[in-house]
């Protein structure tokens, strides 16, 4: 049995009915079970049909089904395996939808005897109706608030996301990843209280199923208006500062009194990235790309400038590639992948630097102090010309990132050796003298951490660039790998063009 996608709770036992729960949504599901604790009950989790028609073997009293699981599967596949068991064919089973159901879905559910929920509806009408379908008394316990944590966490993500969906809009939209975004928002939303976000986010489920040319506006003005009803409920505009207190600690006052100018930013953007670095005790203005480019000393009093960048050029006044070479301060880009791409000409120098949006709160302040110590200065490499025949070596013990990472510096014209194991990479490093060293943290034999050690305390190794290619996302590992001598560092999963982006502005001038 699969513990991350079959739960049973350690509070099931005999005396407590038990509800299985098929969603495929963590905070869904965590925030149910909240519900459903406080008020008596115990409760099995399953995030796919397979490992909910396995619970059933468990004794259940009730059931709680998505329509819409990952993968395009349905929760009502789960129907006719319940029913099928004479011990579960009296059961109360509520269907949970978004969007409108088929003739053959409701006839399924009105065949199996099930009760249709349309989202948004909260745990607490969800869980009353279980206890009169049930014959208990309602109300036997109040129902706990929300985790304020889970709904700060959930409008803070909600808001990053409505970012990459408005680039998407003007950069090419992926529409697979946008309706799975937006039926977190639907369902989710709901389940924590936030019905305007969540009927917000049902009628972007149906513009998305709608040519694109047609609805790109209404589009943008559902994600935008989504944006603004979570800066409008939440107690800061953004992550709540218990969520920064690491990281600020981290960076030991690096940035306390800076002064950073925030250019091109819509509001929502601005506003968290303004709340960010209040918290980190620096200053912010917004800026207008106009303002910024025109050459009038605005951008004087600051200490940095981080910049929005677009590749829409019709949207926006955004600056220019060349206004932003001629800004003498460290600058920060942040946009999607494909704008950011497009200038890391000027991205070689260490006063510059660049995010790949949506991004974290945390990963901005790591960057911007990163960009105001000046750390790692090299000199600058022009052109795409300049990665033919450079020698990569790319130490990861997963053959799919190995086969993907090689394939993307391949395309690019780069020589690249792959390494299994930490024994590996020091072996080919120390052989080869590559230009750049993309090293996994966690590996056999040893880990990133002692390969970064052994290669920056080795006069042979010690000038090789090395980019940290990990799914840790603490910022204790990230600031560790700095200390040891890192020269930049990629968070799974990841981009392979922001991973070449990174390489390329490491890379030396080839010797004379």
């Amino acid at each position: 049995m699969s513990s991350d996608t079959l739960v049973l709770r350690a509070e099931q036992s005999a005396d407590l009915p038990t509800v299985l729960l098929v969603e495929d949504e963590k905070t869904t599901r965590e925030s149910m079970r909240l519900f459903l604790k406080t008020c008596g009950y115990a409760s099995i989790e399953a995030s796919t049909v397979e490992h909910a028609v396995e619970a059933l073997s468990h004794g259940i009293s009730a059931a709680v089904l998505d329509v819409h699981l990952a993968g395009d599967r349905s929760g009502l596949e789960v129907l006719t395996p319940i029913r099928g068991r004479p011990e579960l064919a009296d059961i109360p089973v509520i269907v949970l939808t978004g969007g409108i159901l088929t003739d053959a879905e409701e006839a399924l559910i009105k065949q199996r005897h099930a009760y249709i929920f349309y989202k948004p509806e909260g745990c607490e009408t969800i869980v009353s109706f279980l206890d009169r379908l049930r014959g208990r008394a309602t109300g036997m316990a109040m129902p706990a608030r929300v985790d304020e944590g889970l709904r700060h966490d959930f409008l803070a993500q909600t808001q990053r996301e409505s970012w990459w969906l408005q680039s998407s809009l003007t950069t090419g939209l992926d529409c697979a990843r946008a309706r799975q975004i937006v039926h977190r928002w639907a369902g989710v939303g709901g389940t924590l209280g936030f019905a305007g976000i969540s009927r917000r986010a049902l009628d972007l489920q149906a513009m998305l199923d709608e040519p694109f040319d047609v609805t790109i506006e209404r589009l943008r003005d559902a994600v935008n208006e989504i944006a603004r009803l979570c800066a409008a409920v939440m107690e800061t505009p953004l992550e709540p500062r218990r969520v920064l207190t690491d990281v600020i600690d981290a960076l030991g006052g690096q940035l306390a009194g800076k002064k950073i100018a925030l250019v091109g930013f819509e509001a929502p953007d601005a506003g968290w990235m303004a709340n960010t670095l209040e918290q980190a005790k620096a200053f912010s203005r917004v800026l207008d790309p106009a303002e910024a480019a025109s050459g009038a000393h605005a951008l004087d009093p600051f200490d940095m400038a981080a910049i929005a960048v677009s590749s829409d050029h019709h949207v926006g006044a955004r600056i220019s590639a060349d206004a932003v070479a001629a800004i003498g301060l460290p600058v920060l880009l942040i946009g999607p992948t494909a704008a950011v791409a497009g200038k890391t000409s000027t991205l070689h120098e260490a006063a510059r630097d660049f995010l790949i949006a949506p991004c974290s709160p945390e990963e901005f302040l790591l960057r911007a102090s990163r960009l105001l110590s000046g750390a790692a200065p090299r000199p600058p490499v022009h052109g795409d010309a300049a990665c033919e025949g450079r020698r990569i070596v790319v130490a990861d013990d997963d053959a799919t990132i190995t086969a993907l990472v090689k394939a993307a510096f391949q395309n690019y014209a780069f020589e690249c050796h792959i390494a299994r194991d930490g024994g590996q990479a020091l072996e080919l490093t120390r052989v080869l003298q590559p230009d750049a060293l993309v090293l996994d943290v966690n590996m056999p034999q040893f880990d990133g951490f002692e390969v970064l050690h052994a290669l920056k305390n080795d006069p042979a190794t010690a000038r090789v660039a090395v980019v940290l290619l990990s799914a840790r996302q603490q910022e204790a590992d990230i600031m560790r790998g700095f200390a040891l001598g890192a020269d930049d560092y990629v968070v799974k999963p990841f981009s392979p063009v922001e991973l070449i982006a990174r390489v390329k502005r490491l890379l030396r001038k080839p010797s004379a």
